[in-house]
């Protein structure tokens, strides 16, 4: 089972307290995947943090919607106007990856 599950740990800036306790005290890797994706590795659930000032709002910026608290209404504006059009409408109901009506 832990293998289906990813425990996901959202952060607006890099938690550095968080990891040096991962790091020195429970003895797991902390990887970067990429700009403001770190995976903990050697834990019994994949296990991965999301640092929001770090994400790149063109690739990843669906990410910080996770966060309750967010610092730009605008992305929260540009992601559902995206969403809007890859998302097509007709009498028969809605379907993805096209045009919005």
């Amino acid at each position: 089972m832990a293998d289906e599950m990813t425990i996901t740990l959202t952060s607006s800036k890099y938690p550095r307290k968080l990891i040096d306790y991962l790091r020195d005290e429970l003895k797991v890797r902390v990887e970067a995947a990429r700009s403001g994706i770190y995976y903990v590795k050697g834990t019994d659930i994949d296990t991965q943090i999301l640092v929001s000032k770090q994400l790149d709002d063109r690739e990843t910026g669906y990410l910080k919607l996770l966060q309750t608290y967010r610092f730009d209404g605008k992305l929260d504006v540009g992601i559902h106007k995206k969403y809007k059009e890859s998302v097509v409408c007709s009498d028969n109901g809605c379907i993805g990856e096209s045009k919005s009506q």
